[in-house]
């Protein structure tokens, strides 16, 4: 209730004082492309009315909102952006912020924006301004990355064709090897397998010896991020995923899921794996973290969990020292 008062506060105070200022009187050029300094001025309105309250009016995620959300809102003047629809780390095209934006960000305070495509792309025009410093100068804060004539908008990620159609069980089955041995998605996010079948997936994937673990190796611990604040991996049986819509369809979801691991998170440990996996287990790994998914609130999640953390104690098994030689010269 306290953050819709302040949103509702927030949007007021713009109304009364914000719109229908003109901040710009030239265009301006983003990669590129350039924007007319009519969208910027319908931008700026459209960022007052509806983005302010949370991301503030300088772009820098202090909104009078801001203290009461976790995570934080974006920081636009750093020009990093988790889920652009492009590789990690490369500059998102406007289109794809808008479905991002319409879409919403499941499990936050990022809602669904029912506004026109019109709007919000004015909006994100204006956002891109944000990493311009007020002298003009790069600055730790400001990154100047949507003015640099070197930089290039990143090439948006497209679905292949599912090698696993009709073959579910079999995309489980090599996507929960793919997790927790090719991709090693449990340095990270939990471990959902026996140690003994972790070491068997890491011998049979990786020809590798797995003889250690985590203590912690079926929870989600902080980490740190590009953002200057502290992040929570996923635990895909208990946290919503954030690209995931409520309405999403099973096969939407697995869809959705394999464009998001394949484009990595910006600013997280998370790397692109569009090209570093095949493209089946890519796949198999979209199916196997759904499936993951699909036990969120239910007591499956729970004795998943209970049988995972309440395994026998694991025993490697260490060759003995051969016997010293007696006939060694000495």
């Amino acid at each position: 209730m306290r953050f819709l008062k302040l949103c509702a506060l927030g949007s007021a105070l713009v109304m009364t004082v914000g719109c229908g200022d003109k901040r710009f009187v030239e265009s301006q050029t983003f990669v590129g492309q350039t924007v007319s300094a009519e969208t910027l001025n319908f931008g700026y309105e459209q960022y007052m009315l509806n983005c302010y309250a949370c991301h503030g009016e300088n772009g820098d995620g202090q909104g009078p909102a801001a203290a009461y959300l976790r995570p934080p809102p974006r920081d636009f003047r750093q020009g990093l952006f988790k889920f652009g629809g492009v590789s990690a780390g490369e500059l998102p095209h406007t289109q794809n912020l808008v479905r991002l934006v319409k879409r919403g960000l499941t499990g936050t305070a990022m809602l669904p924006w029912d506004l026109p495509d019109e709007s919000l792309a004015a909006a994100i025009e204006y956002i891109k301004t944000f990493t311009n410093s007020p002298t003009g100068e790069e600055s730790d804060t400001h990154s100047h990355r949507w003015q640099d004539p070197d930089e290039e908008l990143g090439e948006p990620l497209k679905l292949s064709q599912d090698p696993w159609k009709g073959q579910a069980k079999e995309a489980l089955t090599r996507g929960e090897k793919v997790y927790h041995a090719t991709a090693q998605c449990s340095r990270c996010h939990p471990a959902y397998a026996t140690r003994s079948a972790i070491v068997a997936y890491n011998k049979e994937m990786l020809g590798t010896e797995t003889t250690s673990f985590a203590d912690n190796m079926y929870r989600s611990y902080l980490r740190d991020s590009d953002y200057g604040v502290k992040i929570l991996p996923i635990d895909f049986i208990y946290h919503p995923i954030k690209t995931l819509h409520p309405d999403d369809s099973k096969g939407q979801q697995i869809e959705q899921l394999y464009l998001t691991i394949g484009a990595g998170i910006g600013g997280t440990a998370m790397p692109a794996w569009k090209g570093s996996l095949e493209e089946r287990d890519l796949w198999a790994l979209a199916y196997y973290v759904q499936d993951l998914y699909s036990l969120r609130d239910t007591k499956g999640a729970k004795a998943l969990r209970d049988k995972l953390e309440n395994q026998p104690a694991f025993v490697t098994s260490v060759p003995e020292a051969p016997a010293p030689d007696s006939t060694t010269a000495q």
